[in-house]
C-alpha cells in the first residue's frame, strides 16, 4: 500500500466521530485497489460509560452479489478491557487492517493519540495468497514493476495514437479543442426556487458558497447546516456546517474538481476534557475559568478576535453578556483575557447549587457543565450546598421532576443521563445542552468536504432549488426494547430504550434504509424523540444483521437559510457529450461510499393527504399516501379518534392507488409512552383501509404499508 515507495492509505483523525483515509492503492489477492482522494468514514455514536475499539479495514469482497474492494469501519463491542474485532478471512471475504482507534465512552470525538497504524504489521495488512505471507519489500518491487511497465504500454499506445491520419480518428488534441468549445454557464442561486435553462442534460457543479451564523438569544447561534442544491429528483448535499460574522466567512470552493472547505470559524462544546477552575464568589454568583489556550492550542485561537466577536451560549441556548473586565456585575456574563489565555464566566448559584459560602471544587465545576445541579441531600433539589450535610446532584434537564439524583462525596464525572442516575429514568422538563462557543481560527484552515448525489440539470426549463438542513444516509444504530418487541431510532430519555439520538435533532424522516434499500417497515413516533420524530419497526420486522441509515430533516430552526450559491454548468456541446456527461454523473455517485442506490432512491416525492372516515382525525403531519417510482401504494402517519369496533374503515384509495387483490399493512395503537397494540390491518380491491380487529382505546394509530398498485 504506497505511492511513490512510501506507505499511503493513511488514516487520520477527521472532525467529530470520523476518520480520513488517505490517497493511495493496493493489491488484494490480484486484484487492485486505488483511493484517489480523501475519503471520510464515520463510526458510530459510543457507549455512555464503556470505551471499544474500532478497526478501518480494506475489504475484498468476491461474492457474487458483491465484487468490489472498500474501505470499513468495522465497530468492536464496548467493554471495560476492549479489544479490536477480528478480521474476516475466508474463501470470500479478504479483510486488511489500515489502522485501529479507540473510541472513549461518552465522547463526541475521536483523539490522534487513540489511533494506531497498523499497515505495517503483516500479520494484519499483510498480502497473503493461499497460506504464502509475501514480504512488504517483496511486493513493492513486484508492484512497481508492474506500473512501470504499465506506464510504458500506456506511453506507446498515445504515441501510435497520435501518428495515425486524422480522417476516421479523434486525436486527444482535438478532443481538449471540443472540450474548450464548451460554453460553460454560471448562475447565482438564491433561497428556494430558481430557474434555469438547458440546451442538454447536464450536471450542476457547485463553486462557491458562503456561511452565516446568526445568533439568537435563548436558541444560541447556529451555521448554514448541509448547504442543498435540488433539481427534480435528483441533489447534492454538502456535508458541513457554514459560520460567517462581520465579512469574515466559512466557503465552499471547488479546486480541481473537488470541493473544499475554506474554514474560519470553529464550535467548542465544553465538556470533560476542559480544564474548570474556581475564580470568585461574588453575591448571588460565583466566577470560574478556563485555560483555553492551553486545553486547545492546537485549535490555533485567535486572542484578539475571541475577545470582541466569539458567541457563547449557556445551556438553555441564552446569550452570555461580553464584559470588558474579569470582574463582572451579575452571573451570564464572560470575559476571555487574551494575555493569559484565560475564559471567565459567571454563574449563578440557583443555577448551580453552590451555596453563598460555598468554594465549588474543579470536578464540582466540571460536573456543572456536564449538565448537574447541586443539591443537599433531604432538603430538596432546588436547595443550595453550603458545605454542611450529604452531597447531591440532580440533571439540570429534569430539574422539578422527582426521584432524579446522584448522591456521594465525589461529583459525577459523566454527561447527566437516565443511565448516570438512580433510577435509571427522568422526565425531561427543561432544555439544555453543552455551552457552547464559536471562534474564529488564527490561520484558515482547507479541508475537503463530503457531498451526497448530484443535482443533474434537464434539458428545457428546470427548477433549481437551494435549501438547507437535509441529512443523507446518516447511519444509525438502532435500540432495542427493553420487553425486546420494538427496536427505535433517535429515541431520548426514555427508561424501556438506551438513547439512539441522531447528530441533529429531527424534524421530519424521509426515509429509513436497510442496507442500500429503502425499509419501509419503519413508522414515527412523537414522543421521547430527538427532536419532533422518531422510527420504530417490530422486532420480528428488524434484521440484527443489516446496517441502517436514515435520511432526514432538521429542525428549521438549528439552521441558518442559505442566501445564494455559485454553481456553473456546461452547455452547447455536441450530442455525443451528452452520454459524457451522463456517465461522468453515474461515476460521482458511485465515488460516494455511502450512496449505493440512484438518486431517485432519495427524491421527495409529494405526499397526498387521506380523506378520513368514520371519525377518524388527522394528529400531527396526517396520514399521507403515494406512488413511488417502482409503482408501489405507500400508506404512512397518524390519526385519532374513530370507532375501537373491529372492521372499521379509516379512507379510501383512489382507483390508481388500490391494490388488484389483497395488501396488509401495519396499524400500531398507542397504548403508553413505552408500548403500543398491533392492530390487524389491510386493503383490498375496493380501496378501503380497514382495522380488521377491534383496539383498547380510539387514543392516536400509526398506519404503514406498501404495496405493489394495480396496473
Amino acid at each position: 500500500m504506497h505511492i511513490d515507495n512510501q506507505p499511503e492509505l493513511s488514516v487520520t483523525v477527521g472532525n467529530g466521530l470520523t476518520t480520513i483515509v488517505g490517497p493511495g492503492k493496493a493489491l488484494m489477492q490480484g486484484y487492485a485497489y486505488e483511493n484517489t482522494s480523501d475519503l471520510i468514514l464515520e463510526h458510530a455514536l459510543p457507549e455512555a460509560t464503556l470505551d471499544r475499539i474500532d478497526r478501518l479495514v480494506l475489504r475484498l469482497d468476491k461474492r457474487n452479489q458483491s465484487r468490489f474492494i472498500r474501505l470499513f469501519v468495522i465497530q468492536g463491542e464496548a467493554s471495560a478491557n476492549p479489544v479490536p474485532p477480528e478480521l474476516t478471512r475466508d474463501e470470500f471475504i479478504y479483510e486488511l487492517s489500515l489502522a485501529r482507534i479507540r473510541v472513549r465512552a461518552n465522547t463526541a470525538s475521536l483523539e490522534t493519540t487513540d489511533l494506531f497504524d497498523e499497515r505495517l504489521n503483516e500479520d494484519l495488512c499483510g498480502l497473503v495468497y493461499s497460506l504464502i505471507s509475501i514480504p512488504t519489500s517483496q511486493f513493492q518491487q513486484q508492484w512497481d514493476a508492474w506500473f512501470a511497465k504499465t506506464a510504458e504500454y500506456e506511453q506507446r499506445f498515445e504515441d501510435w495514437f497520435e501518428g495515425q491520419q486524422r480522417e476516421g480518428f479523434v486525436t486527444q488534441a482535438d478532443y481538449d479543442d471540443e472540450l474548450k468549445n464548451e460554453d460553460v454557464q454560471t448562475a447565482t442561486l438564491v433561497q428556494g426556487e430558481n430557474t434555469i435553462h438547458s440546451s442538454i442534460k447536464a450536471p450542476i457543479n457547485v463553486v462557491s458558497v458562503q456561511g452565516l451564523t446568526e445568533i439568537i438569544d435563548g436558541q444560541g447561534f447556529h451555521g448554514i447546516v448541509n448547504p442543498t442544491i435540488e433539481v427534480g429528483d435528483t441533489r447534492e448535499v454538502i456535508e458541513t456546517t457554514l459560520h460567517g460574522m462581520n465579512g469574515v466567512y466559512d466557503e465552499i470552493i471547488r479546486v480541481s474538481g473537488v470541493l473544499k472547505k475554506v474554514e474560519q470559524f470553529r464550535e467548542m462544546a465544553f465538556d470533560d476534557k476542559l480544564a474548570y477552575a474556581f475564580s470568585g464568589d461574588f453575591a448571588g454568583f460565583k466566577r470560574v475559568n478556563i485555560p483555553l489556550f492551553t486545553a486547545n492550542s492546537d485549535q490555533s485561537v485567535l486572542a484578539s478576535q475571541l475577545e470582541v466577536e466569539s458567541p457563547l451560549v449557556k445551556y438553555d441556548g441564552k446569550t452570555l453578556i461580553k464584559n470588558s473586565s474579569v470582574t463582572m456585575p451579575s452571573q451570564d456574563c464572560f470575559k476571555i483575557d487574551s494575555t493569559n489565555g484565560n475564559l471567565y464566566i459567571t454563574i449563578s448559584d440557583t443555577d448551580s447549587g453552590w451555596g453563598e459560602s460555598y468554594t465549588p471544587t474543579a470536578d464540582e465545576i466540571k460536573a456543572y457543565f456536564l449538565g448537574w445541579k447541586m443539591y443537599t441531600d433531604g432538603q430538596g433539589f432546588t436547595s443550595l450546598y453550603n458545605g454542611t450535610g450529604t452531597k447531591a446532584w440532580t440533571p439540570i434537564e429534569t430539574l422539578g421532576s422527582s426521584g432524579c439524583w446522584y448522591l456521594g462525596s465525589i461529583a459525577p464525572t459523566v454527561k447527566a443521563s437516565p443511565k448516570s442516575i438512580t433510577g435509571g429514568t427522568y422526565t425531561v422538563v427543561n432544555a439544555w445542552q453543552p455551552y457552547r462557543l464559536l471562534y474564529q481560527l488564527a490561520t484558515p484552515q482547507i479541508i475537503t468536504v463530503s457531498t451526497k448525489g448530484t443535482a443533474m440539470l434537464e434539458e428545457g426549463e428546470n427548477t433549481v432549488k437551494l435549501r438547507q438542513g437535509v441529512v443523507v444516509r446518516e447511519r444509525v444504530n438502532p435500540s432495542r426494547s427493553s420487553d425486546a418487541g420494538f427496536y427505535t431510532i433517535n429515541v431520548v430519555n426514555n427508561g424501556a430504550y438506551v438513547d439512539s439520538p441522531l447528530k441533529h435533532k429531527a424534524n421530519k424522516f424521509l426515509g429509513v434504509y436497510k442496507n442500500k434499500d429503502l425499509d419501509t417497515q419503519w413508522y414515527p413516533v412523537y414522543t421521547q424523540a430527538y427532536g419532533n420524530e422518531r422510527m420504530s419497526i417490530e422486532s420480528g420486522k428488524f434484521d440484527p444483521n443489516a446496517i441502517y441509515y436514515a435520511t432526514y430533516e432538521i429542525l428549521p430552526e438549528l439552521t441558518v437559510k442559505a442566501d445564494n450559491a455559485e454553481i456553473e454548468y456546461r452547455q452547447n456541446v455536441k450530442a455525443s457529450l451528452n452520454e459524457h456527461t451522463e456517465k461522468l454523473a453515474a461515476h460521482e455517485e458511485r465515488l460516494d461510499e455511502l450512496e449505493k442506490t440512484s438518486v431517485s432512491k432519495d427524491r421527495i416525492i409529494p405526499k397526498i393527504k387521506a380523506t378520513l372516515l368514520n371519525g377518524f382525525n388527522h394528529q400531527y403531519q396526517g396520514l399521507n399516501y403515494w406512488k413511488d417510482e417502482e409503482g408501489y401504494t405507500n400508506v404512512e402517519g397518524i390519526v385519532g379518534g374513530g370507532p375501537t369496533a373491529t372492521n372499521t374503515v379509516v379512507f379510501n384509495l383512489p382507483d390508481d392507488f388500490r391494490t388488484d387483490n389483497f395488501a396488509a399493512l401495519t396499524a400500531n395503537n398507542y397504548v403508553s409512552s413505552t408500548a403500543y397494540e398491533v392492530i390487524p390491518c389491510s386493503t383490498n380491491t375496493s380501496g378501503d383501509i380497514s382495522l380488521t380487529r377491534s383496539r383498547t382505546a380510539a387514543t392516536y394509530l400509526i398506519i404503514t404499508g406498501r404495496f405493489k398498485a394495480k396496473r
